[in-house]
């Protein structure tokens, strides 16, 4: 009896689906030890008691979160242009 993984197309029609098709392009271990995993293991964000205790307008908080978001933004690449 062969016990060989196999994948089964969704249909009679359907193209053949090779397991190297469904393999992660990412291996995890590479994705652990990446750029963008070590610095987001860095990222110091303030703790609540360290936040300001005055009232923030609205765009002053927005303004607030984005500078300590600011290195993970960059690191991700998400910042808006």
């Amino acid at each position: 009896m062969n016990h060989a993984k196999r994948v089964i197309p969704m249909s009679d029609t359907s193209v053949s689906i090779k397991p190297e098709d469904i393999q992660p392009t990412v291996l995890p271990d590479a994705f652990i030890q990446s750029d963008i995993v070590r610095k987001l293991n860095a990222l110091s964000l303030p703790r609540y008691n360290q936040l300001p205790n005055v009232t923030l307008y609205r765009d002053q908080v927005i303004e607030y979160v984005a500078l300590w978001m600011e290195p993970l933004l960059n690191s991700l690449s998400l910042r808006h242009r």
